[in-house]
């Protein structure tokens, strides 16, 4: 077995339940049965990715953080399903969902840089970072969105918010599958 199989198998999982999610919140636009498929496949893409980083934990320690992290994400993201999305509990998922990336991007990006691969481990550095400034102008969107004439220039900078938030998924898509390409040949 190879030294960081685990690591290997928690990445990957993670990277194809996130890719799983985006066709999930596709189908979820095809009235009835896509709403109902895509809302059973988002829900088994986060059960993955709990997997994922329990897995990717095993080897990679500071993982532990992000993986009970997610778990009270799940169960905050519950609770503001069931309020009708009380704001105060969208501004917590927002902060618990930020640490996750940041510790999954951090610490993996460590480890690969203790192997010397720095140009991954540089793409890992860059999603937590854009991840931060995305999540802090969400923050400020949703608290601004009470106020009325600023909700207006809220919405504006929340579109321009999500384009950086899409490049910011791309660039963390591409880390994860060069990561566990890595640690799978480790």
């Amino acid at each position: 077995m190879k030294q960081y199989q685990n690591a290997a198998d928690g990445l990957r999982l993670n990277f194809i339940a996130r890719l799983v999610s985006i066709g999930c919140s596709i189908i979820m636009f095809i009235p009835i049965i896509g709403t109902l498929l895509g809302l059973y496949g988002q829900i088994a893409c986060v059960v993955v990715m709990i997997v994922g980083l329990y897995l990717l934990s095993k080897d990679v320690s500071d993982v532990k953080i992000a993986f009970v992290l997610s778990i009270v994400s799940v169960v905050i993201a519950t609770a503001k399903a069931a309020s009708g999305g009380f704001f105060l509990l969208a501004i917590a998922n927002t902060v618990i969902d930020f640490f996750v990336i940041y510790f999954v991007c951090k610490s993996v990006a460590d480890s690969l840089k203790s192997h010397g691969m720095l140009e991954i481990a540089d793409k890992g550095d860059l999603v937590w970072k854009i991840n931060l400034i995305c999540s802090a102008i969400s923050i400020v969107v949703e608290l601004v969105s009470w106020i009325p004439v600023l909700n207006i220039l809220g919405a504006m900078v929340g579109a321009l918010n999500s384009i950086a938030s899409i490049v910011g998924d791309v660039i963390f898509f591409i880390f994860l599958y060069k990561s566990y390409r890595f640690y799978d040949t480790y």
